[in-house]
């Protein structure tokens, strides 16, 4: 069986409209790749964007990664926000979490300005 790769990255592009990163998410995300989620969040600093159009799955440790990261972007004057697609499977579990109430969650990439 060949070993799961990393399914984490991080683009960071001044083509990436108000954020200073986007963070791509791959695959299933658990209590298995939550040190890597956040070891790559750890250095961010700025707006991010976290795209969870090719996750597969989330659980909620990995969802309490990102609103620790979150958390510590506001004491900066900074977000951290999702792209979650409108017919992903996610969206439920953000749902029953109540994410939205927490983080502002796109249901449509946002774009680079004009």
């Amino acid at each position: 069986m060949e070993p799961a790769r990393l399914a984490i990255e991080i683009d960071y592009a001044p083509a990436t409209g108000p954020y200073a990163a986007v963070v791509s998410l791959c695959g299933e995300h658990d209590l298995a790749t939550i040190s890597q989620i956040a070891n790559a969040l750890a250095p961010l600093v700025g707006d991010v964007l976290v795209d969870l159009s090719a996750c597969e799955f989330i659980d909620s440790t990995a969802i309490l990664t990102l609103l620790n990261k979150a958390e510590a972007l506001k004491r900066d004057g900074h977000r951290l926000d999702l792209f979650v697609p409108a017919g992903s499977p996610l969206r439920r579990i953000l749902e029953i979490l109540h994410i939205r109430d927490l983080l502002q969650v796109h249901d449509r990439r946002p774009e680079s300005p004009a």
